[in-house]
Parts: structure tokens; C-alpha cells; sequence
């Protein structure tokens, strides 16, 4: 059914967003969730109740994955107001990949597509460098470089950190994940922590390879 099962008369559609990045709770809302009440109350076209995210096994035993975070969002109409919704997650920030799931006036569940930016996630080692790499390592001078390096080109955003035992994932939107990954890799010799980073690529074109790869070590 299209209409929202909690009784909200004033805007009746239920839509989840799913969003194909590993957000978490604070950034969530940040990024995604106050922007897009605002938007949508201003304009009386609807509001975000609630958000969550999917987990995911990793290879590491005990350790899971953000597999997508998630928006409930509640809409006057499936009309103007989904457009409106569509556009400005997009705008936002939302990757390729993710989609809005509603139930239309046919009764029938549609997914739509929304987001037009690639992700370059950097998995970097978190066990297997030698120990004075990670006593010496500045993680905060490493993403203020990455930083400097999106910037200076208007390559992307930098988002993160999720941190497990085996790994740290700082992780990158923007046009461009190839681009991104020429002008982040010779990094490792000035930050020796990225050696042997998990890098995996979130394209528009699933098909382009690779889709997962490793920083090299320094000679």
C-alpha cells in the first residue's frame, strides 16, 4: 500500500532511501538526514522519522560491514515530492548505487536510482605493517593531506573513518574514483600506513576493473 501505516494524514507515503556507503549513526544525520528534514519542511513536502543502517559479515570473524545506511521518509505526495526528494539526496552527496524503494499508487514496489558519485574506499592495514609504522603514524596529518590533494583539484569529499581491529576505512566521494586513487597512492611515501591498503572501487560502470586492489609497499 502506498500510504503510510502509521496514520500520518499530512504526508501518507512511505519512502526508504538507501544510501551504499558505510555511514555511520553521527554522519548519517549529518550528511544525509538534517539537510533533507529542512529541505523538506520547508517546503511542506514531507520529513525524515528515522534512519538505520544494514550490517554485513567481514572475512574478519566479529567484525561486520555498513552494507547501506538507511532514511525513513514520510512524503505528501509521490509526485513533486519524491522529484524533490530524489534530487536532493543526490545533490547531498549519494553514491552510485544507492535508490529510493517506495510503494506507488500501482501497488507495486519501485526502486529508483538516485546518486551519481563513485566511492574510492581505503581499507588501510591495521595488523600486518611492521610496528613502528603505526607508532609513527599521524592519522589526522593523513587526512588533512587527503584533504589538501581533494581539494586542490575539487576531486572529492572525504568521509570517515570506520574502524574495526583489522582495518581503518577512510573512504572518498567524488566524480572520479580513478582519478582519486592516481593522486592518493603515491601518498604511501610520506604515510607509510597506507602500504598495503585494501583500495575498492564503487563505479558507475560495475564492469570497469579492477574492482579491488593493493597499495604497494615503499622500496
Amino acid at each position: 500500500m502506498p500510504e503510510n501505516t502509521d496514520g500520518n494524514e499530512k504526508y501518507p507515503y512511505f519512502v526508504f532511501a538507501k544510501l551504499v556507503e558505510q555511514l555511520l549513526p553521527d554522519e548519517r544525520e549529518r550528511l544525509y538526514a538534517a539537510p533533507l528534514t529542512a529541505f523538506l519542511e520547508e517546503r511542506k513536502l514531507g520529513t525524515v522519522t528515522g534512519g538505520g543502517c544494514q550490517l554485513a559479515e567481514r572475512a574478519q570473524p566479529g567484525e561486520k560491514d555498513i552494507d547501506y545506511a538507511g532514511l525513513d521518509i514520510e512524503l505528501a505526495n509521490l509526485d513533486e515530492a519524491l522529484a524533490f526528494t530524489k534530487s536532493k539526496l543526490s545533490e547531498l552527496g549519494a553514491p552510485v548505487g544507492s535508490e529510493v524503494e517506495y510503494t506507488g499508487k500501482d501497488g507495486e514496489t519501485h526502486s529508483d536510482p538516485i546518486g551519481d558519485l563513485e566511492l574510492l574506499n581505503i581499507f588501510i592495514d591495521n595488523v600486518s605493517l611492521a610496528p613502528e609504522i603505526y607508532k609513527n603514524a599521524d592519522m589526522r596529518a593523513l587526512c588533512e593531506g587527503i584533504e589538501s590533494k581533494l581539494n586542490a583539484d575539487s576531486l572529492g569529499e572525504l568521509r570517515g573513518p570506520c574502524v574495526w581491529p583489522s582495518e581503518v576505512l577512510l573512504y572518498i566521494v567524488g566524480g572520479d574514483a580513478d582519478d582519486i586513487f592516481a593522486k592518493i597512492e603515491p601518498m604511501r611515501k610520506d604515510f607509510p600506513v597506507l602500504q598495503n591498503a585494501r583500495v575498492v572501487f564503487q563505479r558507475r560502470d560495475q564492469k570497469k576493473a579492477p574492482k579491488e586492489i593493493r597499495i604497494g609497499f615503499n622500496d
